[in-house]
């Protein structure tokens, strides 16, 4: 990556449902000078790219056919993989057990998601407070719980509400 002196570009692992997000996304990382795994659009896939060993992922929240990606949060977190959400939800509507975790939201600018992809695992050029959800484009919240609903989608999980200022 240029500029930023790291000798090896980190490999980043999209796991994202909408297919023009994806293609959107994965040429950006990747003229930022990101190395990409294959994307993933269901929990499934994001397993089996998970075998491939990425340094960090960029996780959205509901994926293809409505299904949420939280329970591979959850894998995620008892591993230790880096991570962060990318979605276009606000922090606030994750249940309680996610308040430190990074958010990424969507749409999302070049030094932004480059800053936020380098703080993951506390690469040279991140934000301060890697892993504290701090900085612009990244959300943290109080330790207000939040139901899931039936779907295990947050209830504000509507894009039409989940986008509102």
């Amino acid at each position: 990556m240029a500029g930023t002196g790291i000798a090896r570009s980190p490999c980043i692992l999209l796991v994202e449902g909408d297919p023009l997000i994806t293609a959107t996304t994965l040429r950006l990382m990747r003229h930022l000078g990101y190395r990409t795994l294959p994307p993933a659009s269901t929990v499934a896939e994001a397993r089996t790219r998970m075998l491939e060993k990425p340094d960090a992922v960029l996780l959205e929240i509901s994926l293809r056919g409505g299904e949420s990606s939280l329970p591979f949060a959850d894998e995620l977190m008892a591993t230790g993989v880096p991570f962060a959400f990318f979605s276009g939800y606000y922090i606030h509507d994750l249940p309680a057990r996610f308040a430190s975790c990074r958010i990424v939201m969507k749409p999302v600018g070049d030094q932004v998601l480059t800053a936020e992809l380098l703080a993951l695992a506390g690469w040279p050029g991140g934000r301060p407070g890697a892993g504290a959800g701090t900085g612009e484009g990244a959300q943290t919240r109080s330790s207000v719980a939040y139901d899931l609903g039936p779907d295990g989608i947050p209830p504000s999980a509507d894009p039409a509400v989940a986008n509102d200022p």
